[in-house]
């Protein structure tokens, strides 16, 4: 078929000419087939009249001869002799019934006749004397008595594959009564001389067929054939039917006086076989007439189509390329303005496919060097833009699966560039199994295939996966979609810097709060301590009340803890800074790791070595180590693997220009590892915020983390964690190779008060918090200091300056009004030198140098504190010379 349309269309006069024999062909074909139809349906009305003729004179002829046999029995039923025959069944009465019935029945081979009682028991059997009086079985009684009162012709039974028999019964009434019946069987005999004779008489073809319907026993006078179709026994007409597997057209109708149907049939080959020789005969001219039609056409389309036959060779020649060539005006009539037309139409399009040849080279190159991502699909033919969404989204998958992409694209997305341009998968553009890709096509097709500044996420793998931005525009024509283009631009780094940026900011404002809310805190628990320890110096250990005050100091200590973490959060702890190695702090605590894991949890080691040492504080360390095994403990309920491991690793400017205050080079890792069950990103988003738990209730503070995260920060270090749900969750710290720390060191716990720690010299108290300086001077005082009081920087200045000599020691808090203490220990250094002076603080907000940097007679004082060592602090410091050495 392919085949013959492109030989159809390789010519216009081979189109005419087979137009035109198509036509002719047509008309021939429809006047052939109505004529025959015709022709079909006089013959049918004549044979079927014929038919109906037919039955109408064979019914009665063929019904006579039983009619007859029926009146004689019915003489006979009334006759004197026969009636006293079978009243009396005498022998004499016999002989004079059976004179009777042979006078009126003349015995034949092909019937014989029985009277029998009402009982049904035979009384007289006449028949033939060639053959005896009765032939075949006892005649049959009717099925209801009601049927044996009146006189009945019996349907055709089967004698043998020859004979068909027939019972005439008679009832013979005696005074109204029924005393008898004469019964008379009938036979008929097949041979093919009968059907012979009818065959003659009616004509080639035709024959019938009589029978019985009651009993399906049918014959064609030669034989027993089997019974006609339903379709044959209508008797209103004349019908179509198949019988033994030959079409006839025939009618039926029943014999008069008879039980008997008969049915007149001819084939129905032989009632077309006039029409279908007159469809030969049109056929034959049909053909003939489409033949000299289809070659007249021919050579008329030959004609009428070589102008036109010779533009088209112009015209494909320009389509190959020869634009100069121009097709000939010179053609008579319509033929040559259409030449001149066609000449006019190729000047502009050649003008205008140098223009789009430009136009498409400087847009080529645009794409091709644009450092954004430019796609395009191309949808041919074009889709319906009034589909639901959703399957619209799905069609474009199965259509296009390949989408024309530029080289930066194709780097975007890690697929190898050869030439200017590539392929990439719709699938990969916006994959099938992300909602967020589904919503943003499908959003796009909400708002007229528009769409502006749309985020999505890379399916290529990576942690974190890939941000994009994407603006994507469709060319819509008469509702429908014919291409979409698409701009995107890869924002992995910026919403990866905005993220961490969010969470330093959250981090940095939740450590203000919490340093501020510790150093309120730690203020309220240096007077609780205080007036606690003042209680138990008035009790002894005996009474209650120094028991009740040993409880208070006893939780207060413990809420000092708690504000310890919320320092560390906040980097406003005092740290030890020193150089340690972080294979020997693992090493030191892995026995009490182990302890604290429990048994179903298995301890990895995984230590470089040799490793570079750090500057932190060990027991900061030991912490931060200690508080990343519970927190892998508790997420792991059912036992698993915690692996601890070291290494030295390099941090380059990309990952620090992702973390804030982290600049590159050498660090020292340390890596906590956990199978447990991981955490989704919005846990993780939060981990480092304090109070901040998964666990259920009296589990946990939500301060572990946070106190991790505060430590690392404050020794110059960062801490990231990678976990997804079910996989378990990695911990990575990084403290810089050989930095120090700028922060003051935490002094050692101090021991019990001697009885020596008191003395008569003059203490200058500067603290805002009135309980806090009130402890302060209470204890002093009862030590036997002289004590002056200041609430403020500018306050403690003015005393000073009355007798600047008589003051030995300067106790001062951190955090002051208007002035810090920093600001006034500088100033008065600067007023004298040798000033002894104590720094107190709960928190700096702010990192301190080491005591070695620090000026000689300062030193620190950790709130909250005790009263013992308030005044160990006071003595060390007023037994230290300016320069720092112990006095002597």
């Amino acid at each position: 078929m392919d085949a013959l349309k492109r030989w159809l269309d390789h010519s216009l006069a081979r189109r005419i000419a087979v137009l035109v024999t198509a036509l002719l062909l047509t008309v021939g074909l429809l006047v052939s087939l109505v004529s025959y139809l015709k022709v079909l349906n006089v013959t049918r009305q004549l044979m079927s009249d014929r038919l109906r003729e037919l039955g109408a004179q064979l019914a009665p002829l063929l019904g006579r001869s039983s009619n007859e046999t029926m009146g004689r029995l019915g003489k006979l039923a009334t006759d004197s002799a026969v009636l006293r025959f079978v009243a009396s069944r005498g022998a004499e009465a016999r002989a004079e019934a059976t004179a009777a019935i042979q006078g009126r029945l003349v015995g034949t081979l092909t019937s014989a006749l029985l009277i029998t009682g009402t009982d049904g028991v035979t009384l007289l059997e006449v028949g033939a004397p060639a053959r005896g009086p009765w032939f075949g079985p006892p005649p049959e009684t009717p099925a209801s008595p009601a049927a044996d009162t009146v006189p009945h012709l019996g349907s055709f039974a089967r004698l043998n594959d020859t004979t068909l028999i027939s019972d005439a019964r008679v009832p013979i009434r005696r005074e109204g009564r029924v005393i008898g019946h004469l019964v008379n069987r009938g036979r008929v005999a097949l041979s093919k001389n009968g059907r012979s004779t009818f065959a003659v008489l009616l004509g080639e073809g035709t024959g019938i067929v009589m029978g019985s319907p009651s009993t399906g026993l049918w014959t064609d006078l030669a034989e027993i054939v089997p019974g006609p179709p339903p379709e044959a026994l209508r008797t209103h007409g004349v019908s179509r039917f198949i019988w033994q597997r030959t079409e006839y057209l025939g009618t039926a109708t029943s014999i008069p006086g008879t039980p008997w149907g008969l049915v007149v049939r001819t084939p129905y080959g032989v009632v077309a076989a006039p029409a279908r020789a007159y469809l030969r005969r049109v056929g034959a001219i049909t053909g003939l007439v489409v033949l000299l039609g289809a070659l007249a056409a021919l050579l008329l389309s030959r004609q009428l189509g070589r102008p036109i036959r010779e533009m088209t060779e112009v015209s494909e020649q320009i389509a190959s390329g020869d634009e100069a060539l121009r097709a000939d005006e010179r053609s008579p009539g319509e033929v040559g303005r259409l030449a001149h037309s066609f000449n006019a139409m190729v000047d502009r399009v050649a003008q205008s496919t140098r223009r789009l040849r430009e136009n498409e080279a400087s847009h080529r190159a645009f794409v091709a060097h644009a450092s954004e991502g430019i796609w395009r699909v191309e949808f041919v033919p074009g889709l319906n833009t009034r589909l639901a969404a959703g399957i619209q989204v799905e069609t474009w998958y199965k259509t296009v699966p390949l989408a024309e992409c530029n080289a930066a694209m194709a780097r975007m997305h890690g697929i190898e560039v050869r030439g200017e341009q590539a392929s990439i998968a719709l699938e990969e553009l916006f994959p099938r199994e992300d909602p967020a890709s589904q919503a943003l096509l499908s959003d796009f097709i909400a708002k007229g295939y528009r769409c502006t500044g749309a985020e999505s996420k890379g399916r290529n793998g990576a942690a974190p996966p890939q941000v994009f931005l994407n603006d994507l525009i469709g060319v819509v024509e008469n509702d429908t979609l014919r291409r979409i283009w698409g701009i995107r631009r890869e924002v992995t780094l910026e919403r990866r810097l905005e993220e961490r940026l969010a969470q330093t900011q959250r981090l940095e404002a939740i450590g203000r709060l919490a340093g501020g809310v510790a150093h309120d805190f730690n203020n309220l628990l240096t007077a609780i301590l205080g007036y606690a320890d003042s209680l138990r110096e008035r009790f002894a250990e005996t009474d209650a009340g120094w028991a009740d005050a040993g409880e208070i100091e006893h939780l207060a200590v413990r809420a000092s803890e708690l504000t310890r973490h919320l320092l560390a959060f906040s980097r406003g702890q005092v740290l030890r800074p020193a150089a340690l190695n972080l294979n020997e702090i693992v090493g030191a605590t892995e026995a009490l790791l182990r302890r604290v894991i429990g048994e179903d949890i298995e301890l990895k080691l995984q230590l470089a070595d040799p490793l570079d040492s750090v500057v932190a504080d060990a027991g900061q360390m030991e912490r931060v180590l200690m508080n990343l095994a519970l927190n892998a403990r508790d997420a792991m309920p059912e036992g698993g693997v915690l692996e601890i491991r070291t290494a030295i690793v390099e941090l380059d400017a990309e990952y620090a220009g992702l973390r804030p205050g982290v600049p590159p080079g050498a660090y020292v890792m340390l890596a906590v590892s956990d199978s447990g069950q991981g955490m989704t990103e919005e846990v993780r988003r939060h981990v480092f915020e304090p109070f901040y738990t998964t666990k259920s209730m009296g589990r946990g503070t939500g301060l572990g983390l946070a106190t991790v995260y505060g430590i690392v920060r404050q020794s110059g270090g960062d801490i990231t964690v990678y976990s997804e749900e079910g996989r378990g969750a990695t911990f990575k710290i990084y403290l810089p190779v050989g930095r120090l720390a700028a922060v003051p060191v935490e002094q050692p716990p101090v021991a019990a008060a001697p009885s020596h720690l008191r003395g008569t010299e003059t203490v200058l108290v500067v603290e805002d918090e009135m309980p806090v300086r009130e402890v302060a001077r209470r204890a002093l005082t009862a030590s036997g200091y002289r004590v002056l009081e200041a609430g403020d920087g500018a306050e403690a200045l003015r005393k000073w300056e009355r007798d600047p000599s008589a003051i030995d020691l300067v106790l001062t808090d951190m955090v002051l009004p208007g002035m810090t203490g920093r600001d006034l220990v500088n100033e008065l250094k600067r007023r004298r030198q040798a000033v002894r002076v104590i720094i107190m603080s709960g928190y700096t907000g702010e990192t301190y140098p080491a005591l070695e940097v620090l000026p000689p007679g300062v030193g620190y004082l950790e709130k909250p504190f005790s009263l013992v060592e308030l005044r160990q602090r006071v003595r060390e410091a007023l037994d230290t010379r300016a320069d720092g050495a112990r006095a002597g």
